[in-house]
């Protein structure tokens, strides 16, 4: 047996390291890239050898580059250096020397090119599980400008051995495929476009570019490899036999020519092997690296297999100890199995608080490991070791300090299991914490364990000695003059330390000083807040006031003006402290703040003065300024009569009131003039009046009336008149009296005709004319004429009416006389105009016309088109397969004629007729009337179906009769079927087409001479049906 040590995994903060460059040594041999870098677990390798240069092949450090990979070999079409960085350069190549130099299997993978440069490393190797891989990186100069061209670089991975049957040598399979697929990867296969930069891409998930060699940052930055453009981290994988010898050759080569460099990277210890490896590994915080603490400890067991394991795996667990397997930790099973892939399998393991002291407990985990090709091997153990934690226990100092002192307070923790997490109430962590009371007060921590299943609270006191009360004195309250400053002196004492003051006046602060100097003009109240340095407060307050001064004010007598004049006003002022400030008012308005106001008022008005001194003692005086009324007299003279086209000058006399005056007019209560003189022309009684105001706005008025008496007019248009609808009459009135110009107004039955002088009519009915007459002052008077139309009736005859074809085109033409001037014609039903019309009725009908005069008499009449209706109609039967039996369903006609359609007639009513062939035929009926008319009628006759069967043939391929075929005409659907004695299918056949050779259906030889039985069925184009069976005789 041997013993297994459980690891434990602390976290911690892991550095990230910073990229330099790839590094690469060409100086190691074969066998050191293979048995000291590539190979890992799992593989045992042999008889390695390689062809190339020697500066070919090498190792790598590429944990500060951007190849993908720590470390590894690399094997390169030129000098393996070329790979270290910056990529500087579009077409790198170094060295190389092997111009020529290819390989079979190279040269299989792409076979339309020549190579170079070739570079193959191989070697024999054993495996402990059933598969092997390796990561790698393929990375090219010829990316990105060369892909999907004729010039790709090519490498391959071939693998050889047991069970393995390739189209390569040795019978070996390519295993560097891109993933997912069974392509090779090549830079034709995998890209990120023809383009270079850009799609469309082939499995470009997969590739990485990396600058064009004039790219930034690629070109001026180390940590860029070499090549324009390479591969992710890829795994090739393949499936091998436990214990088998297998060999693989890894193989790269220049493809046409021997620049553009490209090389593949092969990733340290990734060649390995699916063997099974077991690892328990605690995950936890612990008294050391096997003792776990009761409530508190945990670990993993953790058991792995190498990536590519594909069989399933049982081994076997026992659990022993002085600790109890499900009570003092999680229930170990007794068996894992790995499923077939699986690679992990954790397993959380974790102790119980059982709150029984029971001292140090032990757990021993044994379990068998798996060895080489799935063999059973030695059993591992481990002893795993449960113990029971101390109390948590804390030990502080608790300080007296001066207040406004700062201590640090400082807390030891002692027992529990590992890491404590401290905690102060104000969220503070950790054990140590800074404070500053202004009293005494106690702080509260919280301490607890990694688990937290201990948890600790303690008060820690910070003492402050107690101080005298601080007392504030601000003295007798005071009496000021608001000219003086309010001055006051404190007297403090008590509290510790230093003091700050805090003034506040009335409730505002003001100062923060040790003494008061405020100037304010408010009675109010002084308070002052002391704090010293511990944060105490005293208070002390004092009231102040300012008693007022009495200030007399006098305006003297009140004041009497005219609007016009300007009165100055004088006031004796006196008492009150310092300077007067004036506000003189007009209805609480200030006008002036002078010591004397002068002013000119248009009404009444009281002035007020307001006086205030320098401490806003306020006194006030009012005098009355008295504006007194002065009338006005306005005279227009006389009322007026006048004619209206006269035009009158008035004027009106004013006298009296104060200053000047303005002028304002009135006709019928409008205003329409401002000026002393108005002209006006009237129609009608109009009254005009003369309003006069004076400066100061004192008005009258006067009124005058002035009259217009009406003058009479005289119009006569003449005697009444008769006359025709044609006839223009012209009339114009003869008009005297009223005063000047006239204007007319002509109406027809009460409608607006114009408003000439004249006026024409023409009328085709009675109407009565009016005309009205007014002159320029208003004055109307009119005459009326009637107008009398007479009455000529219209009389309307047609052509004659006769009998028609349905739908056959005729003339219908009216004849009308009487009426007035030209006549027109409208048509009923058919809507149309004109004295003849053209119809097509299809059964007899009345036509109605509408004759219309020019002076708008009208008359109505109606004819009748009779017309004959045929309808040809017939359907038929059939007597046998070419004859037919006609049934004549016509209407309307007398006479009959068939077109048989085979150049054959008849005339008889229902005829019945054979056709000598089997052709369609369109027969034709035509039906003729009394009078002629004619209609007809078309129906194809299709003749009935018809199959024939043969009953023999002789399929000897003399020529004759070798094939049976059915005959048959008119057919829509067909099947047969041919059995032979026992009822087994031999032929089928849904195409009438078809012919039968004698050879069984579904096999591959002939039926034997003899009689067989068949069905046929059958469907016309007439959905006649045909079904007949019977039998056939094969003969050779």
């Amino acid at each position: 047996m041997r013993t297994s040590r459980i690891v434990i995994f602390l976290l911690a903060l892991i550095p990230l390291g910073f990229q330099a460059q790839l590094v690469v040594d060409n100086s190691v041999t074969a066998t050191v890239a293979v048995q000291d870098f590539l190979l890992g677990e799992g593989v045992i390798a042999t008889n390695v050898t390689m062809s190339g240069d020697g500066n070919q092949i090498g190792s790598f450090d590429g944990a500060n580059s951007n190849v993908g990979m720590d470390s590894g070999i690399i094997l390169a079409t030129g000098n393996c250096t070329v790979a270290q960085g910056p990529n500087n350069s579009g077409s790198s190549s170094s060295g190389g020397g092997n111009f020529g130099v290819s390989d079979p299997d190279i040269q299989a993978l792409n076979p339309s090119n020549s190579f170079n440069d070739c570079v193959v490393l191989e070697f024999d190797f054993v495996a402990t599980g059933d598969s092997v891989s390796f990561n790698y990186v393929f990375a090219s100069e010829e990316y990105p400008e060369y892909a999907n061209s004729s010039f790709n670089d090519t490498f391959g991975f071939f693998l050889s051995g047991p069970g393995i049957s390739g189209p390569y040598s040795n019978n070996s399979i390519n295993i560097a495929q891109i993933p997912g697929t069974s392509l090779p990867v090549s830079i034709n296969n995998l890209n990120n476009g023809t383009t270079g930069t850009g799609g469309p891409c082939e499995y470009c998930e997969y590739y990485i570019h990396n600058g064009t060699g004039f790219q930034s940052p690629m070109n001026t930055d180390n940590t860029y490899i070499q090549f324009d453009g390479f591969t992710t981290v890829l795994k090739a994988e393949g499936e091998v036999q436990c214990g088998e010898t297998y060999h693989i050759k890894i193989a790269i080569a220049d493809a046409g020519d021997t620049s553009f460099d490209s090389a593949v990277f092969l990733e340290a210890g990734s060649f390995t092997s699916n063997q099974i490896e077991i690892d328990l590994q605690i995950a936890d915080i612990s008294a050391n690296d096997s003792t776990l603490y009761e409530g508190c400890g945990s670990a993993n067991i953790v058991f792995t297999r190498p990536p590519g394991s594909v069989v399933e795996q049982t081994f076997y667990i026992e659990v022993t100890g002085t600790a109890t397997n499900g009570v003092d930790f999680t229930l170990l099973p007794d068996s894992l199995t790995f499923g077939a892939g699986e690679t992990e399998i954790i397993f959380p393991f974790e102790t119980f608080e059982d709150f029984v002291t029971e001292g140090m407990e032990q757990v021993t985990i044994s379990f068998v490991n798996v060895q080489l090709c799935g063999q059973q091997g030695e059993t591992d153990s481990y002893n795993l070791y449960i113990a029971e934690a101390e109390p948590i226990s804390l030990t502080f100092a608790e300080p007296t300090i001066d207040c406004g002192e700062t201590v640090t307070l400082n807390v030891t923790a002692s027992g529990g299991y590992g890491y404590y997490n401290a905690e102060w109430e104000d969220g503070t962590e950790g054990f140590s914490l800074d404070v500053s009371p202004n009293g005494t007060t106690q702080y509260l921590i919280t301490v607890s364990d990694t688990c937290s299943v201990q948890t600790v609270d303690s008060l820690v006191t910070v003492t402050i000695p107690d101080y005298p009360d601080i007392e504030v004195d601000l003295g007798a309250d005071q009496e000021l003059d608001c000219l003086d400053n309010l001055i006051v002196i404190p007297n403090v004492e008590g509290g510790f330390g230093g003091f700050t003051y805090s003034w506040a006046v009335n409730g505002s602060n003001v100062s923060t000083e040790t003494a008061l100097d405020y100037l304010t003009d408010d009675d109010g109240t002084v308070v002052l807040t002391i704090t010293d340095e511990c944060g105490a407060t005293g208070q002390g307050s004092m009231e102040f006031v300012f008693p007022p001064v009495e200030i007399l004010v006098d305006l003297g007598a009140d004041v009497s003006a005219t609007c016009i004049e300007w009165v100055q006003l004088d006031a004796i002022v006196s008492g009150g402290i310092g300077n007067y400030s004036y506000s003189w008012m007009i209805n609480g308005v200030e006008y002036a703040t002078t010591t004397t106001y002068t002013l000119q008022v248009p009404d009444d008005e009281t002035v007020t003065l307001v006086v205030t001194d320098q401490c806003e003692n306020e006194s006030s005086d009012q005098v009355e300024v008295l504006i007194p009324p002065v009338p006005v007299n306005v005279n227009l003279g006389p009322d007026l009569e006048v004619d209206c086209l006269d035009i009158t000058n008035l004027s009106g006399t004013t006298t009296g009131g104060v200053g000047g005056y303005t002028y304002e007019w009135f006709v019928d209560g409008e205003s329409v003039g401002q000026s002393p003189n108005y002209q006006i022309q009237v129609d009608g009684t109009t009254t005009v009046v003369l309003e006069s105001t004076d400066q100061c706005g004192n008005v009258n008025s006067d009124e005058l009336i002035l009259t217009t008496p009406p003058v009479p007019i005289s119009v006569d248009l003449g005697p009444d008149l008769m006359v025709i609808c044609t006839d223009v009459s012209y009339l114009e009135p003869v008009v005297s009296g009223g005063v000047g110009d006239y204007s007319y107004y002509w109406q027809m039955e009460g409608i607006y005709m114009g408003d000439q002088s004249w006026t024409e009519v023409q009328t085709s009915v009675d109407a009565e004319i009016t005309v009205i007459i007014e002159d320029e002052c208003g004055n109307t008077a009119g005459d009326e004429l009637l107008f009398t139309i007479p009455e000529i009736p219209i009389n309307i005859t047609f052509s004659d009416d006769s009998v028609m074809c349905a739908g056959v085109p005729v003339d219908i033409q009216a004849f009308a006389e009487g009426g007035l001037g030209e006549l027109s014609y409208f048509w009923y039903p058919t809507e149309q105009s004109g004295s003849t019309i053209i119809v097509e009725p299809e059964e007899t009908s009345a036509y109605s016309v509408l004759v219309t005069d020019e002076c708008g008499n009208s008359a109505t009449s109606t004819t009748i088109i009779n017309v004959e209706v045929v309808i040809a109609d017939f359907d038929f039967d059939y007597l046998d397969e070419w004859s037919v039996e006609l049934f004549n369903n016509s209407e309307g006609a007398i006479v009959y004629f068939w077109d048989l359609g085979d150049g054959n007639s008849s005339d008889e009513e229902n005829p019945s007729f054979s056709y000598l062939d089997n052709d369609e035929h369109e027969i034709i009926l035509y039906a003729i009337g009394e009078y002629g008319c004619v209609d007809s009628l078309a129906h194809t006759f299709y003749p009935l179906m018809d199959v024939f069967v043969p009953s023999a043939f002789t399929p000897n391929n003399d020529g004759i009769n070798d094939l049976f075929k059915v005959e048959g005409h008119d057919i829509v659907t067909f099947e047969i079927r041919i059995f032979n004695r026992w009822g087994e299918l031999v032929y089928q056949s849904y195409n009438l087409d078809d012919v039968w050779d004698g050879s069984h259906i579904g096999g591959e030889y002939f039926v034997p001479d003899g009689t067989y039985g068949y069905y046929v069925k059958a469907t016309g184009v007439r959905l006649d049906g045909y079904e007949k069976s019977g039998s056939i005789t094969v003969y050779r």
